[in-house]
């Protein structure tokens, strides 16, 4: 690890950089599609706190999208619930060269703290993904300066990463933990898209668990967050397409769906394979992470799940 890293860690560590304490939190990512599903308003009273999105930063720093809602939608969501944006990206390029150039870096912050600001939102959520391995410490360096900010002081600044069994090694080095946790009070890993571009299931139990074997190693179970699906895929003559938990329960009711060894359900059939998100399987994964004193939960997304 290099000396920077070892240095301004211990610092962090030992300056109150600290995950916060409390219960077991539920958290529900929310897109603007999600505020057309029926009983949205009940939906959101199961959890603990709501990551609206998304807000899209550019090269330049600057914000090239927007989360439409309005201001009585923000009011609703942070009713009785902490509201943590999700800060995303218009493409992994325009992230590496955003997070390697001081003044872009400096004008991304400029804008979190302006928009945070006059929101009151309680905090930033982070969401950077498919970005190489060389650009992790431009990420680390994006997340030390976003913390000393004083305006954000006593907001929450989490970060959405990929599991280390996860995609290719390159990959796994952006969101290295033990250099990575420091710098947030929360990781959300987003223990889905286990298979993304081949047939397979969506997430599976005992890969979760082998994850979460190797999180814990480097970082604290306080700051661990379990990201679960409450999707599925089918695909068909080598198409992907996307099953919300209502969807692959109506083909269930149609066919015949087993239980699959990962934990989703699986429906093959002449043309086609799926794997369904359902109830069950967000009942195991959310046993797993209080087993392991986990932080929480965190669900993609509202209006996937039935």
């Amino acid at each position: 690890m290099p000396l920077f890293f070892s240095i301004f860690s211990l610092v962090l560590l030992t300056t109150g950089c600290q995950a916060q304490s409390g219960a077991f939190q539920k958290m529900i990512y929310v897109v603007p599609d999600s505020l057309r599903v029926a009983n949205f308003k009940g939906r959101l009273s199961e959890y603990s706190v709501v990551l609206p999105g998304i807000y899209r930063l550019n090269a330049r720093g600057d914000f090239a999208l927007r989360m439409p809602y309005s201001r009585e939608t923000l009011t609703l969501l942070g009713s009785g619930r902490a509201v943590h944006p999700l800060i995303s990206l218009t493409g992994a390029r325009d992230g590496a060269l955003m997070l390697s150039r001081q003044e872009s870096r400096q004008r991304a912050i400029e804008n979190i703290v302006k928009d945070w600001n006059r929101n009151s939102f309680d905090g930033v959520h982070i969401d950077f993904e498919f970005l190489p391995g060389k650009s992790g410490s431009d990420f680390r360096l994006f997340l030390s300066e976003l913390r000393e900010r004083k305006e954000l002081s006593g907001k929450s600044i989490s970060v959405a990463a990929f599991p280390p069994l996860w995609g290719t090694a390159d990959e796994a080095a952006f969101f290295e933990p033990r250099t990575l946790h420091p710098l947030v009070d929360f990781v959300v890993y987003m223990m889905y898209d286990y298979h993304l571009h081949t047939p397979g299931p969506v997430t599976d139990i005992q890969w979760v668990q082998k994850n979460l074997v190797l999180i814990r190693e480097e970082v604290p179970a306080g700051k661990i967050v379990l990201g679960m699906p409450a999707y599925g895929y089918q695909w068909e003559r080598g198409k992907r397409r996307t099953l919300t938990e209502k969807q692959g329960q109506d083909l269930c009711q149609r066919y015949r769906c087993k239980r699959d060894a990962s934990g989703m359900l699986k429906l093959i059939r002449s043309q086609s394979i799926a794997y369904i998100a359902d109830a069950r399987l967000r009942g195991e994964l959310s046993r797993l992470a209080k087993e392991h004193n986990l932080a929480g939960t965190a669900i993609w997304r509202l209006g996937f799940e039935n």
